[in-house]
């Protein structure tokens, strides 16, 4: 009787332990890369009234949410620093298209601020990581193709665009 007693003890006990453990197989996450996106330069006078176009080149394994006309989901692409103040919230259209065979995935954005805005920091993106984790030189932004204009709609010059990255 003893050692019936001892085994279901021993059993009982090595179930409570075993069945808090749970399957030993970690849950999936997604990672995320998230891009601070700035402006640099000097304007003559005034203030940006838009990012007319920003295209950003997005490494293997690494995608944003989008509905199924590849416009990119809320909340992806959201006004911070220079834009992020204010009772005006700036108009943001963007698209994303994923990589094919021979070209990487890009990010196109455009971005009103009718109130303006100077050189800084002015975007925040969250891009979803489904490969291994990239390193920030695996991004780029195309500086021939990105346009500003001022609060009247004209172009400006001189004006380049960067990024920070970091991962969540």
């Amino acid at each position: 009787m003893r050692i019936i007693l001892f085994f279901f003890t021993l059993l009982s006990a090595s179930f409570l332990l075993l069945s808090a453990c749970g399957s030993g197989t970690p849950e999936p996450t997604t990672r995320h890369a998230v891009l601070k996106l700035s402006t640099q330069g000097t304007l003559a006078t005034g203030k940006i009234g838009a990012i007319d176009n920003i295209t950003i080149t997005l490494p293997s394994g690494v995608t944003v949410p989008t509905d199924a006309t590849g416009k990119v989901l809320s909340g992806v692409i959201s006004p911070s620093g220079q834009t992020a103040t204010g009772t005006v919230v700036p108009i943001i259209d963007s698209i994303f298209t994923p990589a094919t065979t021979g070209s990487q995935a890009t990010l196109t954005i455009k971005m009103v601020v009718a109130a303006g805005f100077d050189p800084g920091e002015f975007a925040t993106v969250t891009c979803n990581i489904t490969g291994s984790v990239p390193s920030a030189t695996d991004f780029s932004i195309n500086q021939a193709t990105f346009k500003t204009k001022d609060l009247n709609g004209a172009d400006i010059t001189g004006l380049t665009a960067s990024f920070t990255m970091s991962i969540i």
